[in-house]
């Protein structure tokens, strides 16, 4: 029988990683603008905003920003939060995701689309903005 207790209590922090001072919370368009589409984020840790004007939403910390992602995958971060092998591979820095487009009747929106990593992957293979890559 699962252990109600294991269930239900709070866990407390759950991975490893420290969100660093002056990480800056970015939307997924932004993501797009200042990666490419085919950019792939290392994810770091992951929580939700029960503050904000949506209600709650997951954040994922990456190597370079906090990004808010759509209300839609509070389920499977909930989920995420009640797996310790999903816990385990976070903090091993093997997930990632990359953005996606998509268009509803609401017009073009965006998602994610979670990513294996491969293990020790010390940073995303997206761009740092600050080094672009330049022949000169």
């Amino acid at each position: 029988m699962a252990s109600f207790a294991k269930k239900h209590n709070s866990k407390g922090k759950i991975f490893d990683f420290t969100i660093p001072m002056g990480y800056e919370y970015k939307k997924l368009p932004e993501m797009v603008q200042m990666y490419g589409m085919d950019a792939i984020h290392k994810v770091n840790a992951i929580y939700i905003s029960k503050g904000g004007n949506y209600g709650k939403q997951p954040v994922v910390a990456t190597d370079h920003e906090l990004v808010n992602l759509p209300s839609h995958l509070v389920g499977t971060v909930e989920e995420i939060f009640n797996d310790d092998d999903s816990i385990a591979l976070v903090n091993a820095g093997m997930v990632g995701f990359f953005v996606y487009r998509y268009e509803n009747n609401k017009g073009i929106q965006h998602s994610i689309q979670w990513f294996d990593l491969p293990p020790n992957t010390e940073t995303a293979t997206h761009q740092d903005p600050a080094t672009p890559d330049m022949p000169f």
